[in-house]
């Protein structure tokens, strides 16, 4: 294996990371089911769907009241049906929108950055 194909891994394995917890989510059709379903905190679900937002640049769920269940946005509507349709094709799909500013940034200092939805 070489270095490259090393880093692609990686990014895909991160990409792949984050995407579980926006799935959950989605079937789970809340962030606190998707918390529930993968025996974790709801707010750890929230990060990790914010970090793929950011990834997408595209708004994954319309703004709601906490312990409603969730609504996709069309595009996260979209997104979910080509992770259903083909995980590994979509997560590469992902990658290869090369947003280098999110993949192998520090998850922290990622999630704190400022959204505008393109």
């Amino acid at each position: 294996m070489k270095d490259d194909e090393l880093q692609e891994r990686r990014r895909l394995n991160e990409i792949s990371n984050h995407a579980i917890y926006f799935l959950a989510a989605c079937v789970m059709k809340s962030v606190n089911g998707g918390g529930k379903a993968l025996n974790i905190d709801p707010k750890t679900v929230c990060n990790h769907i914010k970090w793929l937002a950011r990834l997408t640049g595209k708004t994954l769920f319309e703004s709601g009241k906490p312990g409603r269940t969730i609504e996709l946005t069309p595009y996260g509507q979209s997104l979910m049906n080509e992770f259903d349709a083909d995980f590994d094709k979509t997560i590469r799909m992902l990658d290869a929108n090369k947003q280098n500013d999110v993949v192998g940034s520090k998850y922290v200092e990622t999630i704190k950055l400022p959204f505008v939805s393109r």
